[in-house]
């Protein structure tokens, strides 16, 4: 359960700060901005039609095999996604957006797999409050990221710095992902491997 949960914050926390700041993403994208309201109804149409996918590999995959799936996509959705080429970018944004419909459908189905219908919604509102922590975390850290980068670079503001500190904030977001998905690997085979020596 708790791998099940660590899991999901993993996966939600870069994913969801990216579609947070997807209008600025638009805008370095060259995204007209009366376009914005059809991109966001396009990811949600997307999301419709996915959901006869993400049912089949709840059920004919094992875990071990969606989340690994689910880390490739995330990393590829964010390195196109951050790479910020004009309009192409558009594509791994849609990407990152299945796949964090994905990452909640699949969270969900596993842990009712998982807890007993007595603990249920305890254990799901546990779920929420930590990938919302995580998120939380997450949005301090880029935003403090950006802020820091800003001061470093001028004594003051000046045309555009807040723009290019935004970029690089950006482009660390897929290396953050990779490197926090290892220590995740490491960290779940281990905790998984004391339980099945306990059993």
């Amino acid at each position: 359960m708790l791998v099940v949960i660590a899991a999901g914050v993993l996966l939600d926390q870069p994913i969801r700060q990216v579609l947070v700041v997807s209008s600025e993403i638009y805008r370095q994208i060259g995204v007209p901005e009366r376009f914005f309201g059809f991109v966001s109804a396009g990811s949600a149409v997307l999301g419709l039609l996915t959901a006869t996918p993400m049912r089949r590999l709840a059920l004919g995959r094992s875990p071990r095999f969606n989340v690994a799936v689910l880390a490739a996509v995330t990393f590829v959705g964010l390195a196109g996604t951050v790479a910020l080429i004009p309009v192409w970018s558009l594509a791994f944004y849609m990407l990152l957006s299945v796949a964090l419909r994905l990452v909640v459908f699949l969270q969900s189905y596993y842990l009712n797999q998982l807890v007993d219908s007595a603990q249920r919604a305890t254990v799901l509102s546990f779920r929420g409050l930590a990938v919302n922590v995580g998120y939380g975390l997450m949005s301090l850290g880029f935003a403090a990221a950006v802020a820091g980068i800003d001061r470093s670079s001028s004594g003051g503001p000046a045309p555009g710095l807040a723009a290019e500190s935004f970029r690089t904030v950006l482009g660390w977001l897929p290396w953050y992902f990779l490197i926090v998905a290892v220590v995740f690997t490491v960290w779940a085979r281990r905790l998984v491997g004391r339980v099945a020596r306990r059993g």
